[in-house]
């Protein structure tokens, strides 16, 4: 009975609830059920599209099998027969022969005829063809070749051209149990689609389809102009399944269109039928509010059902506003409770005095005891009322700041006027937030004053700790530590960092110090240059992927091209599946850096990396190797030349002309050696000293190129050098003996390198380059001249343009050049152009003339 009554009570009170939910419910369930039934009705209106797509395919079917009958009927014609007879009797055109090939032709035309009388349309293409493929009879000879002929054996065979629309239908004719040949008639597509069934709706269209896909051309059925609706393929076909048909695409979506496409069709639907005997499918496309009209929309299913749903949502608010109430009234009776409640225990206020008093007295010794603790701990104490500016602090914060037992007045402004001027406006600010009750407490670091006049480094740390309802600090109270040492330590620390990363910003080197987690925890400006990374990618990567990422990128020495001393390098090693490595040296990420890495640390503990750029070393010690290999070779061919010759003299006895003559061979060649030891040793002085014997002066560059010109002498070469100067001086500050130098070897090129007659120019030029002047000795030859390769490298040593060996030189003129030009600051320009000449221009600042 207790159960009955409480369902019974339930019900009173909440029938609104329940008479909502049910009727939602029951809704649900009507909507479940028209939605059903929908589905059913559907699925018959698409089997009947099926079924309707299905017939029409098979009724093209059985034309396509007449088609074959008729092509088969027409090879079989008595005409061909005596056509063979005639030719195996050895009948010729003139008589027999010819006669046959003009009945076949009459008979194939009355055929065509026959044909587009019984179907309609234009006559269709018949020909005979040998069994080579020529073609014997055609009655459309201009209609163009024949495609490739299907081949079915001994019946008829049938293809369609999706590309042209047309039907190709080739019957063997046979002699004596043998294949003498084809007769293969074409026919338009159009004849398919014209003898289609008539559709059991309206508004259709309709499309035979290839199996590829493609739509094959001709007239659908169903609309006088299919232009604009006219898909150009279909593709893939799913056979008897109604699928949505895309209008604005113009092609049947047959993927899966998810739960709304098949809540909500679209505007139309295709249906695809294969057709029988034939590679063809039959797409028909329907208007879904013709195939379905006679269904509910589903968008009126959807509208009922949403009705119960607003109706259980209604109820359930108003349930909700009816608890609430309820929880209210509960309350007030609660508040009313309270209050009687209050009245009986004012009897008992007198006891409840005397057991706070017992109280206050434990927590006056409490705070006795606390302050004792604070003490110890050499914290001062502060105690501040916000309401009233009331400020209490303890004896350790007085000593803190210097003070006396009595030297405060106990107002906030004692502890205000010591705070730094810099701090105070930033500890305010915080102080006043955690009193409006934004932080939860206030700590800060910040300098006071002390007596002494010094400043002191503190930390306070303060709270809140009693609040008016409305929310109104009454009460804060809070501690200071001393932490100048810290401080200190901290100043000098930053200090130390700040001159390390100084040093380490200026450093050629590169620096990586990784942390105990193998993190990288700084990397220095160098390092991110070496290894072609973005710093702050680098920072808190693990720092073995780092190096894998390197690795990938970089060649090892031995197979770097820039390192041709045939070192090899220490390799990456897996140990312990940990990557370790030692000192290496590899390409850096740009394919011409080479990089030095090594590193300091212990295992499972923080370690530096440091990288070096040695690429000039290497190619230092790169070029002093090929140097060394390629004078070795220049100056044992005089050697042995010279060696050579005196050997003959001291072996045979020669006459006083031959004599002459090799002794004549053997002053040339040492005296190409001394040429050759002379450069070289000019060479290695100017290198070697840098300029620094270099007697620089101001001299006049037109003088200088008179000089130069005046002293080049050339045996067997009378030619003298064109000079185009400038009406004024030319100054420029120079060692006069080098500079005629470098022009002479420039010139003495020019009289080498071109043909008697040709002639040589030297003109002085002048130019402004980034606000400042400079000269150039421009001298321009007619001879040979040079590919760009062999511009490329000219100012190598012992290069020589010339590989014949007809034209004298050592190879070592143009190095020489290149070296007095760099160390008077200047350059060197080379321009030619084979069988044209060349030119080449020596440039120097000028003195004494500032840029315009």
């Amino acid at each position: 009975m207790r159960r009955t009554e409480i369902l019974r009570e339930y019900a009173r009170t909440h029938w609104q609830a329940l008479f909502a939910l049910a009727f939602g419910v029951y809704s649900i369930l009507m909507v479940a059920s028209a939605y059903d039934l929908r589905q059913q009705l559907k699925n018959g209106a698409d089997a009947r599209l099926v079924a309707d797509s299905r017939r029409r395919a098979a009724a093209i079917g059985d034309l396509t099998e007449s088609l074959r009958d008729s092509a088969q009927r027409y090879s079989e014609a008595h005409e061909i027969g005596t056509y063979l007879i005639n030719r195996d009797l050895g009948m010729s055109m003139r008589y027999g022969l010819g006669v046959s090939i003009e009945e076949i032709n009459i008979r194939l035309r009355s055929h065509s005829e026959e044909w587009a009388r019984r179907w309609g349309g234009a006559p269709p293409r018949i020909a005979y063809l040998s069994e080579d493929g020529d073609v014997i009879i055609d009655t459309a000879p201009n209609a163009g070749v024949f495609n490739p002929i299907p081949d079915a054996g001994d019946g008829v065979a049938m293809a369609v051209s999706s590309e042209d629309g047309k039907i190709v239908l080739s019957a063997p004719v046979a002699y004596r149990g043998r294949r003498e040949g084809w007769l293969v008639t074409i026919v338009n597509i159009d004849i398919l689609y014209r003898t289609l069934l008539p559709s059991n709706s309206q508004g259709y269209r309709e499309f035979i389809v290839a199996m590829d896909g493609r739509v094959l051309p001709g007239q659908a059925a169903g609309v006088a102009d299919q232009a604009p609706v006219l898909p150009r393929a279909f593709a893939p076909i799913l056979f008897d399944t109604v699928q949505p048909f895309d209008v604005q695409a113009a092609k049947v979506r047959y993927a899966d269109t998810g739960w709304w496409g098949r809540l909500f069709p679209g505007e139309q639907v295709a249906v695809a039928s294969g057709v029988p005997h034939l590679p063809l499918a039959l797409v028909t496309v329907h208007a879904s509010e013709q195939s379905y009209g006679h269904l509910m929309s589903i968008k009126t299913l959807l509208m009922l059902g949403l009705v119960p749903v607003l109706l259980i949502g209604f109820a359930a608010v108003i349930y909700r506003k009816r608890l609430e109430a309820e929880r209210l009234q509960a309350e007030v009776s609660e508040s009313e409770q309270a209050r009687l409640r209050a009245e009986i225990r004012s009897e008992e206020l007198a006891s409840e005095i005397t057991r706070r008093e017992a109280l206050q007295a434990s927590l006056a010794e409490s705070e006795a005891r606390w302050q004792f603790a604070l003490e110890g701990a050499r914290d001062g104490v502060w105690d501040w009322s916000p309401a009233t500016n009331s400020l209490f602090v303890s004896r350790q914060w007085k000593a803190m700041r210097g003070l006396g037992e009595g030297e405060t007045a106990g107002r906030l402004e004692d502890w205000s006027s010591g705070v730094h001027p810099d701090d105070f406006p930033r500890i305010r600010a915080e102080v006043e937030r955690c009193v409006r009750g934004e932080m939860p407490y206030f700590e800060a670091e910040y300098r006071v004053l002390r007596k002494n006049g010094t400043w002191l480094w503190i930390l306070d740390r303060g709270k809140v700790v009693e609040r008016r309802e409305d929310g109104q600090a009454l009460r804060m109270i809070g501690t200071n530590s001393d932490i100048s040492a810290r401080k200190v330590a901290e100043a000098a620390l930053a200090e130390e960092r700040r001159r390390m990363e100084i040093t380490l910003a200026l450093s050629p080197d590169g620096f990586i110090f990784v942390d105990e987690d193998g993190r990288v925890a700084y990397v220095n400006p160098a390092a991110a240059v070496l290894l072609s990374m973005p710093a702050e990618d680098m920072i808190r990567e693990d720092w073995q992927r780092i190096f894998i990422r390197l690795l990938s990128k970089c060649a090892l020495a031995a197979q770097c091209p820039h390192e041709l001393d045939g070192r090899q390098c220490a390799g990456w090693l897996q140990e312990h599946g940990e990557l370790a490595c030692g000192a290496m040296v590899c390409a850096g990420p740009t394919g011409h850096a080479v990089l030095k890495l090594s590193q300091a640390g212990y295992a499972g503990r923080s370690r530096v990396l440091c990288l070096r750029d040695v690429t000039r070393e290497t190619e230092v010690d790169r070029m002093k190797s090929e140097f060394l290999s390629t004078a070795a070779h220049e100056l044992r061919s005089p050697m042995a030349s010279i060696l050579g010759f005196v050997d003959l003299l001291l072996k045979r006895d020669y006459e006083a002309d031959k004599r002459r003559e090799l002794l004549g061979i053997v002053h040339q060649q040492a005296e190409e050696l001394t040429k050759m030891l002379n450069e070289l040793l000019d060479l290695a002085r100017i290198e070697a000293r840098a300029g620094k014997d270099f007697k620089l002066a101001e001299h006049d560059l037109c003088d200088l190129a008179r000089q130069a010109t005046g002293a080049l002498l050339v045996s067997g070469d009378a030619r003298r050098v064109e000079l185009k100067l400038p009406d004024g001086p030319v100054r420029v500050q120079a060692d006069a003996e080098k500079l005629r130098q470098a022009l002479t070897n420039v010139l003495s090129n020019a009289y080498k390198f071109s043909p008697l007659g040709g002639a040589i120019e030297l003109e002085i030029l002048r130019e402004e380059r980034a606000g400042a002047a400079w000269a150039g000795l421009r001298v321009t030859d007619y001879g040979m001249g040079m590919t760009a390769e062999e511009v490329s490298r000219a100012g190598e040593r012992f290069y020589r343009a010339d590989r014949t060996g007809h034209i004298p030189g050592t190879g070592l003129g143009l190095a020489l050049v290149k070296e007095i030009l760099q160390i008077h600051g200047g350059t060197v320009d080379i321009e030619s152009t084979p069988g044209e000449g060349t030119t080449i221009t020596l440039w120097i600042r000028e003195q004494g003339t500032a840029a315009a």
